[in-house]
């Protein structure tokens, strides 16, 4: 026991010759006399982290690094043990329990390689485990089979979140290749291969012990069920399988919960392309609603600009994907009403984009109606009221620039577009509201920024050479419009 101790310790420390040696007595020693000691090790370990004493990250990533050695040493001794008076599935239900005991409350990954490294060893403990079962006759598959599925659902919790896999970008490129391309050059594609490899060796290992689609969507859906976050993460990974018609209804307070708090996001991102593109019909309303605000909330939030992307992406999908009435519901609650500034500028791109589509539609739509006036209004208004008589840098520390360039883009292309008017934005009286309140203001604002600026304020100036080639644009499509009226 001492001198596995002292293996472990130098091994955990980062002595490759002690993790060899360490190897070697798994392999060669006497598995009753090497499974005593590994449970004593383990004993010691979860006594040692429920202690009061702290640690620094030093001594956590060594944490982590011991506990994937005993999860290693119990995966080399196995396939040599002989069951004698407890059947196997015992034997192996009361190891894993030992080792979920102390990943449970010791378990603190500071890297993705660890989280990583923690889940293969435990998927090979598994797949060991089941093989050895099976030699025993009295065993039950079904007994040990679910005594291994509740350790991987287990470790998938504990260790996924720190998995930078990014399948929500990979979900992003299967349905949108070009838009995805230089958003991939934000990733590392190596480590994120590696992480995918080891998640889909979780989905296969999930699958042989008699998961299904089915199943995992029952977890998920059962109030309360200890397995639906792993479950909704191994869903979240089966490329493979089209998620099924109602599965978005089905596990969207999951996913709300998910995206809300952080908690493997990008699975859940994942998870909700993937359903908008499976032609899974109406989405309920509360569906819709409920997935809106948590998708706002990481578009806006989060600190990976991926995450961010995509994020967007799945509001888009969402919103063109419901009713035009609620569509412009919620479009409206973005852009005037979201608690985050971020994402009521971004609103303006998204109504813009799902607007057009409606103009190029000949079906009527409240999008394509003087139902969109009000909102096209709210967006051109200055936001917020004073924010023409703040100095320039404060406009554009706080995204006002770029609000503003956004709507007079939006403005410009629905003079240009509605050639039927069906918004009413061309009406002459529309016209001088929007002239009186938002462009005669800005203009004499811009004047004034522009002639505060020196030749130092390079960035500042491309961002108000920005809003004055939007202001002629639209001035020129007005001239245009005024033009063709009076012939």
């Amino acid at each position: 026991m001492e001198i596995l101790e002292n293996v472990l310790k130098r091994a955990s420390g980062g002595d490759d010759g002690a993790e060899e040696l360490f190897c070697l007595l798994m392999d060669c020693g006497r598995p009753k006399e090497i499974v005593i000691a590994l449970d004593e090790a383990l004993g010691n370990f979860t006594h040692q982290s429920t202690a009061d004493s702290p640690q620094d990250e030093e001594d956590e990533d060594e944490d982590v690094t011991k506990l994937c050695l005993l999860v290693q040493g119990y995966t080399l001794v196995l396939p040599r043990m002989v069951p004698r008076r407890v059947k196997a599935e015992e034997t192996v239900n009361s190891m894993l329990t030992a080792i979920r005991t102390a990943a449970n409350v010791s378990f603190l990954p500071t890297e993705t390689q660890e989280a990583e490294a923690y889940l293969s060893s435990t998927l090979q403990l598994l797949s060991n485990s089941m093989e050895w079962c099976a030699k025993d006759s009295s065993s039950s598959p079904e007994l040990y089979k679910e005594i291994c599925r509740q350790h991987l659902h287990s470790t998938l919790e504990i260790a996924t979140h720190h998995v930078n896999a990014y399948i929500s970008f990979q979900a992003f490129q299967q349905f949108y290749p070009r838009q995805a391309t230089p958003v991939s050059r934000r990733i590392d594609l190596s480590s994120v291969e590696n992480a995918r490899q080891v998640l889909q060796e979780a989905l296969l290992l999930s699958d042989s012990l008699g998961d299904s689609i089915e199943r995992r969507l029952t977890s998920i859906e059962s109030a309360g069920h200890g397995d639906a976050l792993a479950a909704f993460i191994l869903l979240a990974h089966d490329f493979q399988h089209t998620p099924p018609p109602e599965s978005l209804d089905k596990t969207v307070a999951t996913t709300v919960a998910c995206l809300t708090s952080g908690l493997v996001a990008d699975e859940a991102l994942a998870w909700v392309l993937r359903c908008l593109h499976s032609g899974l019909g109406t989405i309920a309303e509360g569906v819709v609603c409920s997935l809106s605000s948590a998708l706002a909330q990481v578009a806006s939030l989060s600190s990976d600009p991926v995450i961010r992307q995509v994020a967007f992406q799945c509001l888009t999908d969402l919103l063109s994907r419901t009713s035009p009435v609620l569509s412009r519901q919620l479009l409206e609650e973005l852009v005037a009403e979201c608690p985050f500034p971020q994402m009521r500028t971004a609103a303006v791109s998204l109504f813009r984009t799902l607007l057009l589509t409606a103009l190029e539609s000949e079906e009527p739509s409240p999008l394509a109606s003087p139902a969109s006036l009000p909102l096209i209004s709210v967006i051109l208004r200055h936001d917020p009221p004073d924010a023409l008589k703040q100095p320039f840098l404060v406009m554009s520390r706080a995204r006002g620039s770029v609000r503003l360039v956004d709507a007079l883009g939006l403005y410009y292309i629905v003079l240009i577009r509605d050639s039927e008017n069906r918004t009413g934005v061309r009406d002459s009286a529309y016209g001088a509201m929007v002239k009186e309140t938002f462009i005669d203001p800005l203009k004499g604002a811009l004047t004034r920024w522009e002639a505060e600026q020196n030749d130092e304020s390079n960035e500042l100036a491309l961002e108000l050479f920005s809003i004055r080639t939007a202001l002629e644009r639209v001035d020129s499509a007005l001239a245009k419009l005024r033009f063709q009226t009076s012939e």
